[in-house]
């Protein structure tokens, strides 16, 4: 009886599932990678070292980028990011951990964790009316609350809110968005798209991953898990 690889881990996959058999008739498993992408594989690929990850595993192309860059510390390589860049886990001087592209790094773009822009808003007691981060709160309050804005019929007409918290202090909204892994390439999204914007229904992901969601929710009816989305597509990456 062929041994069940649930739990295994083959360089930078770890076995979630059996998913079948393929046309040859080969045992295939269901496998996560290190850098959060799904990948099919199958017992003999993942036993003899041919599928060692999502596609993201090439210790020849990763630049040792060690060392520490402004209040970054990194820590190791983790893969790429979707757009085929090398991401790092680094260690803030405040504690967090986050995971940046290189290329960031080494231009000086990242240099904390997001702890320098949230000691700015304590000083400032304010957020920048430039940035990108104020502009997703400006338009969360105008589809909740505006019933001029195009987008109202679909927020504030259905019920929905925004939590008395963010309403009330846009500092509470930058907080969360910083502790909660926002950046310039994500967009709020809530979990319960028939929920208000409130800390516990919403986190911030890839606008892709944003937008598919809402189709899988048109097309099928309920509000589908990351799980959900990349089963429903195909396994594309997400």
């Amino acid at each position: 009886m062929e041994r069940d690889l649930t739990g295994c881990v083959f360089t930078w996959l770890t076995v979630l599932r059996e998913n079948g058999k393929n046309k040859k008739n080969e045992k295939e498993w269901l496998c996560q990678c290190k850098c959060g992408r799904y990948k099919i594989a199958t017992t003999n690929s993942l036993k003899r070292g041919k599928i060692k990850s999502c596609g993201c595993y090439n210790e020849k192309r990763y630049e040792d980028l060690s060392g520490k860059y402004g209040k970054l510390t990194v820590i190791e390589c983790v893969g790429k990011n979707k757009n085929n860049y090398k991401i790092y886990k680094c260690k803030c001087d405040c504690g967090n951990e986050i995971v940046v592209v290189g290329t960031r790094l080494k231009n000086g773009h990242t240099k904390s964790c997001g702890c320098n822009r949230k000691n700015q808003l304590k000083t400032h007691g304010y957020a920048s009316k430039d940035s990108r981060l104020y502009n997703i709160y400006n338009a969360m309050i105008h589809r909740c609350y505006h019933q001029n804005c195009p987008s109202y019929k679909y927020y504030g007409k259905r019920g929905i809110k925004i939590c008395d918290e963010w309403k009330n202090d846009i500092k509470a909204f930058f907080d969360f968005a910083y502790n909660n892994g926002y950046d310039d390439s994500k967009t709020i999204d809530r979990i319960d798209s028939d929920g208000d914007y409130c800390p516990k229904n919403c986190r911030f992901v890839s606008k892709k991953m944003n937008r598919l969601r809402a189709l899988f929710k048109r097309w099928k009816g309920y509000d589908p898990t990351d799980y959900d989305v990349f089963i429903f597509y195909g396994y594309k990456e997400l």
